[in-house]
């Protein structure tokens, strides 16, 4: 499961010079780290309650229908590893007085 974001930063008070941000990949990188970690939580309470919130069940039948009449969904969905990946861009910066 993936996930892009574009992000639109903005920096309150007078830290940034000259109303300049140069956000690195090092900024990038811990937001989407974070998101991770809290999708995978996410994720992991939707199945304990096996709770099919992003259809994942529809997804097989309509795409791998020989597949999803040979098992139980119901059964099967909690015990299947989904790994969220997040990637995040910064597009650009602003900032408020």
């Amino acid at each position: 499961m993936s996930l892009e974001l574009d992000l639109l930063l903005l920096e309150e008070g007078l830290k940034v010079k000259n109303g300049k941000f140069d956000p690195s990949r090092k900024v990038e990188n811990v937001i989407a780290a974070d998101l991770t970690a809290k999708s995978k939580n996410v994720i992991a309470t939707l199945q304990k309650t096996n709770c099919d919130f992003f259809q994942f069940g529809q997804e097989a039948a309509a795409y791998h229908p020989e597949l999803y009449k040979k098992m139980n969904w119901r059964e099967q969905y909690p015990t299947i590893k989904i790994e969220p990946k997040v990637k995040v861009t910064i597009l650009n910066t602003g900032i408020l007085e």
